[in-house]
């Protein structure tokens, strides 16, 4: 419901790049990992539209990564992972990735 009210309301807002994230969240938990890398790449696409350097963007990149390892896929996962840690460091986080959010979901 509040994905619906972010899409109607601001479809290329911060607000809607979180509620997808949190979405995708939900379908990695449940371990449907085609549907939160179908989310979290939207929830990207809006999130690096908004701003390219922002937390939003970190934190979805973070969770990207994490549906990929989950997938098997390590290769892709730490090029996601690599791009999040680029932004922390940039932004004065660490380089080493300590700074990145949490990622809650990950199995």
């Amino acid at each position: 419901k509040g994905l619906t009210i972010a899409k109607a309301v601001a479809p290329r807002s911060a607000e809607t790049a979180r509620a997808l994230d949190e979405l995708a969240l939900v379908h990695l938990a449940r371990g449907d990992l085609d549907g939160a890398v179908s989310l979290f790449e939207q929830a990207l696409d809006i999130a690096q539209s908004v701003a390219s350097s922002s937390p939003e963007t970190v934190r979805v990149l973070s969770n990207l990564a994490a549906a990929h390892r989950a997938r098997g896929d390590a290769q892709l996962a730490d090029e996601y992972s690599k791009r999040a840690a680029d932004i922390e460091a940039r932004r004065g986080g660490a380089a080493d990735g300590s700074a990145l959010p949490d990622k809650r979901a990950v199995p």
